[in-house]
């Protein structure tokens, strides 16, 4: 039986609510490059300030959703080792330069099953930052507006007051196109570095087998720990289809975008950036794959931006899910 080239069932399950949250500078700030990936560092020093000022009950709904906990079902206990965030960031990480004050940054989230009750959570989470700096301590701003998108159309939400309106909640699956792709030739750009782990090294190399993979891993992960539920998928024969898939035109690159200081010693984190053309008849049944992907985000750090990708029609060079 071959996969299905549309979203399946089991996506349904999981629940999302989109929703862009635009930050106003009120000082200016020099952000150096991919400084709009770091703010997993930002929210954890955000935390411990807010556990002292409102106490442990306040910042409970944003840990389980930026750090969620280990479940107790054994199995799934196994099954994924470090629970993902229920929120996945979507910046831009050309984000850099002199910004002034007025200046504008959007912050795209997409809220997914148990973390969507925890938005305004995360709203008190974001102007707690603002009040101390985007990075590290410099550049205050305010939650200006608050985009809320329905899907049929987007709602602009004065951010002055205290609480999200709920917004449209659908499944996952719905987000997706309900459509049957059948491009068998599609280029994969990089919009922010993929950093994929293997026998606890990085990847150097990317291939296709891989990528699918870890997308197959995260989309499980996700899935098991925030609707409580798992995956029908024959992975033998998706992983099998993966090795009918070619990449005539691989140019993706390693690339350091920050160093960690461990004494007297630095260390590079990075990740592959640029692009890859895939190509194959067995390409069509694995887009919506691919497609969920570029919406959750692959590697390391995938929750807070990393591992961003769009798949572009290699003729008419257009995203092809836009």
């Amino acid at each position: 039986m071959p996969l299905p080239t549309t979203p399946p069932v089991w996506l349904n399950r999981l629940d999302c609510a989109k929703i862009t949250f635009v930050l106003k500078l009120v000082e200016a700030v020099e952000l150096p490059a991919m400084a709009i990936l770091q703010l997993r560092r930002e929210f954890t020093g955000v935390l411990k300030t807010l556990e002292e000022q409102q106490g442990r009950e306040v910042v409970q709904p944003i840990k389980e959703l930026m750090f969620p906990e280990p479940v107790a079902d054994p199995v799934i206990q196994r099954q994924v080792q470090k629970p993902p965030a229920a929120v996945i960031l979507s910046p831009d990480c050309s984000v850099r330069g002199a910004f002034v004050e007025d200046d504008q940054i959007a912050l795209p989230a997409l809220f997914i099953g148990d973390g969507i009750v925890c938005i305004n959570a995360f709203l008190l989470l974001l102007r707690t930052l603002g009040e101390r700096g985007i990075y590290c301590g410099q550049g205050r701003f305010v939650v200006d507006i608050v985009i809320v998108n329905h899907g049929t159309g987007e709602e602009i939400i004065a951010a002055a007051t205290s609480a999200i309106v709920a917004p449209a909640v659908v499944p996952l699956g719905w987000i997706l196109d309900q459509k049957s792709w059948q491009e068998d030739k599609v280029k994969l750009e990089v919009l922010s570095p993929i950093r994929l782990i293997k026998k606890g090294k990085p990847l150097f190399r990317l291939t296709f087998k891989d990528l699918l993979t870890s997308l197959v891993r995260r989309i499980s992960s996700l899935v098991a720990i925030h609707a409580g539920s798992e995956i029908e998928m024959d992975h033998r024969q998706l992983f099998a289809l993966a090795g009918d898939v070619e990449c005539p035109v691989y140019d993706l690159q390693w690339r350091d975008w920050r160093h960690l200081e461990q004494g007297r010693r630095s260390q590079g984190i990075g990740g592959l950036t640029g692009s890859m053309t895939l190509a194959g008849e067995a390409l069509g049944e694995l887009l919506w794959l691919l497609k969920l992907g570029s919406l959750l985000h692959v590697g390391k750090g995938a929750s807070y931006g990393c591992g961003r990708f769009r798949l572009i029609d290699v003729v008419d060079q257009s995203d092809i899910f836009s």
